[in-house]
C-alpha cells in the first residue's frame, strides 16, 4: 500500500453522552489554587447564578441528568 494512499470507510465515530468521564481539575501548584478559590469566593451571587445557568445551559445536550444530584 502506498503510504499516500487513503481507504475510506463507512463506519462513523460519533461521541456519546452515556461514556463521557469526568476529569476534576486540580491545579499541582499550591498557589495557583488558591487563587482560583479567592476568585471564585469573591464573586457576587448575582454572578454564581449567571455562572452556573452558563454552565448547565453549556452542557444540558451532552449530559441529559447533570442536575439529578443537586
Amino acid at each position: 500500500m502506498n503510504a499516500n494512499s487513503v481507504q475510506r470507510l463507512t463506519c462513523i465515530l460519533s461521541p456519546s453522552h452515556e461514556r463521557v468521564l469526568i476529569r476534576p481539575f486540580i491545579p499541582d501548584d499550591e498557589n495557583r489554587r488558591y487563587r482560583i478559590i479567592g476568585r471564585v469566593m469573591t464573586l457576587s451571587e448575582e454572578k454564581v447564578h449567571e455562572s452556573l445557568h452558563n454552565v448547565l445551559t453549556e452542557f444540558a445536550d451532552r449530559h441529559h441528568d447533570i442536575r439529578k444530584d443537586q
